[in-house]
């Protein structure tokens, strides 16, 4: 909301300017409320969690490849009792 008593050349351009420096210190001197760095705890833990995502999708592709062999082999089974 702009006010009317506010018009250039009676000293609210300076008082804008002090006031807005005041907010640029302000918040250049704010602390945060929480602290949002990466702590090392987390960055272990990503590392850890990439490890095993590739363990398990490993273990994942060795199972439905033994499923697949097991599935063949009967496949070639049957094909044999056939001819």
């Amino acid at each position: 909301m702009m006010r009317k008593d506010v018009k250039p050349g009676n000293g609210t351009s300076l008082l804008t300017y002090q006031h807005h420096a005041s907010l640029r210190k302000n918040l250049a001197d704010m602390k945060h409320v929480v602290n949002a760095r990466a702590s090392e705890f987390y960055k272990k833990e990503k590392v850890n969690a990439l490890e095993r995502h590739a363990q398990k999708s490993n273990r994942l592709t060795e199972e439905l490849r033994k499923e697949n062999n097991r599935l063949f082999g009967r496949l070639l089974d049957i094909y044999e009792v056939s001819f």
